[in-house]
């Protein structure tokens, strides 16, 4: 009720401006959903002539009536601008393809399209069927603004690290632009000191130099600002790379380490930014400055989980600009098929993320080959660890699980869709445990490719040793086991929802390993 009296007396301040300030209703503006800003208001990225646009709404115009509106959906909304381009709506339709039921495709995923040669060979008809997020360059806009508009193209930037242009084996760009206009105050000092002497630094793998920037910079802003509206203005998201919110893990560099004096000891504080809610609030300073031509706001995924869940969170409440942080790595990586001491410490993150206005992209890296046993093996825990979690407009997996292919990582198993869960995390990852160290999540409405496929869960095991799936951990009953073939879903990869068969308190996970069940 709170939010229905808020929403109406915006109403009503909009109905006492002057005739001449209001513009002309607009029957069908569509777009895609950015940020929830509150219960009845949400930013939507309608691209050129808008721009991202702040909608009030109120659920009982919403179609299908009663929906709940997520980050990530496509929706076609009527109503009236005021004069500080604001959108009064009188409804909003809903698309069907990025609605839960029968009509969704997929769980929110996130490929490269076009980077390292990622994506090079995928059509825009593709992208936009299995793509939500596309990062990459300008293939990524060209395809998401194509046709349905139904994915968001992401461009990647890292303002944060800058490698040094000398010697000339060292030259990255915009790196050395950057640095090439840069004054001393763009740089992160030791602890009293400004001069030139004592910036914060650390080295590459082959040596270069790799200076620690700082966000809270009126002249890096600006830069930055000028140069994101000159190169990705038209982009819809962007993700910021090496920008966790935690001051050590900022000034950690993976081949020297830490980079203050006595170098290279870890920062515990800097001149410019002294403790960690200084280092968030330097974060949302550097977001809060950048905006495209048309004075919309840039919208950013921040990189990367501290696993201090407080803190990580902060950031969304410090800038309505910050909309999404990742974990790169943290479950499935290139060195290290699966992490399973730090299933748990993920889940959390998850949950807090599932609870804030944020959402949260889960990483996985790997390059085994198509179809081998260790990348089914990464590939089924990142889906079991995406299920646990999986919240519409907060949940989203990159399954980046392949090498030398010009095809999407999207996996077929990214397909199948789990709606109505029977169980939540609520508060942590406790509240998915049914023995030590060993999680279950079940729902009620699964759909694969659209199609509904009946109930569905998964079981995943963070222990050093084989467990049994207990009947007693179930509570709707299940005859299969999803079994993984070949690679990705351009190169006719199978998940096969009645592939293996299901016994209760026979069928085990192996260590660190996942199960997805089926009916």
């Amino acid at each position: 009720m709170r939010y229905a009296s808020f929403f109406l007396a915006w109403i009503a301040l909009f109905a006492l401006l002057p005739q001449s300030a209001k513009a002309v209703t607009v029957s069908n503006i569509n777009g895609t959903v950015t940020a929830i800003v509150s219960p009845g208001q949400f930013v939507l990225d309608t691209g050129f002539p808008h721009g991202h646009v702040g909608v009030f709404y109120s659920s009982s115009i919403t179609v299908p009536r009663g929906s709940q509106i997520t980050a990530g959906q496509t929706v076609a909304v009527a109503g009236t601008f005021n004069r500080l381009g604001q959108l009064f709506a009188s409804s909003v339709t809903l698309d069907s393809n990025t609605t839960s039921g029968p009509g969704r495709y997929h769980i929110a995923t996130w490929a490269y399209d076009s980077s390292s040669f990622q994506g090079d060979h995928a059509s825009a008809a593709s992208v936009n069927q299995l793509v939500s997020y596309a990062q990459g360059n300008g293939k990524a806009v060209s395809d998401c603004h194509s046709g349905s508009h139904s994915c968001q193209a992401v461009y990647y930037l890292n303002p944060n690290h800058e490698w040094d242009y000398s010697p000339s084996s060292c030259v990255n760009h915009p790196d050395a632009d950057v640095l090439a206009a840069a004054s001393e105050s763009w740089f992160i000092h030791n602890v009293g000191h400004s001069d030139s002497a004592h910036r914060v630094y650390g080295r590459s793998g082959s040596g270069c130099l790799v200076w620690l920037m700082n966000p809270n910079s009126a002249g890096n802003q600006t830069w930055w600002r000028n140069h994101l509206r000159s190169v990705a203005d038209n982009y819809d998201l962007f993700f910021l790379d090496s920008d966790p919110m935690d001051l050590v893990d900022a000034t950690f560099f993976p081949s020297s380490g830490g980079g203050c004096n006595p170098w290279p000891s870890l920062c515990q504080s800097t001149q410019e930014i002294p403790n960690n809610l200084a280092e968030v609030l330097a974060r949302a300073h550097f977001v809060n400055a950048m905006s495209h031509r048309n004075g919309s706001p840039m919208r950013f995924f921040f990189q990367q989980a501290s696993f201090n869940t407080g803190l990580d969170m902060s950031a969304f409440a410090a800038s309505n600009r910050l909309v999404g942080i990742t974990c790169e790595g943290c479950i499935a990586t290139w060195a290290i098929p699966v992490r399973p001491n730090l299933y748990a410490r993920v889940l959390n993150e998850m949950a807090a993320a599932d609870a804030s206005p944020g959402a949260y992209l889960l990483l996985s890296h790997g390059s085994f080959p198509a179809g081998s046993g260790l990348q089914i093996l990464q590939r089924l825990v990142t889906t079991g660890i995406v299920w646990l979690a999986y919240k519409e407009g907060h949940t989203i997996v990159q399954p980046d699980l392949e090498a030398n292919t010009n095809n999407l990582a999207v996996w077929p198993e990214d397909l199948i869709y789990p709606s109505s869960p029977l169980e939540s995390m609520s508060a942590s990852s406790y509240d998915l445990q049914v023995a030590p160290g060993v999680y279950r999540r079940e729902f009620a409405h699964c759909f694969q490719r659209g199609a509904a496929i009946g109930v569905c869960a998964t079981v995943v095991n963070s222990t050093g040793h084989v467990e049994t799936i207990r009947s007693s951990w179930l509570h709707q009953p299940y005859g299969h086991v999803v079994t993984l073939g070949g690679g990705d879903v351009l190169s006719g990869g199978v998940a096969n929802i009645s592939g293996g068969r299901f016994n209760p308190n026979l069928t085990a996970v192996v260590p660190g390993g996942a199960v997805l069940l089926t009916r």
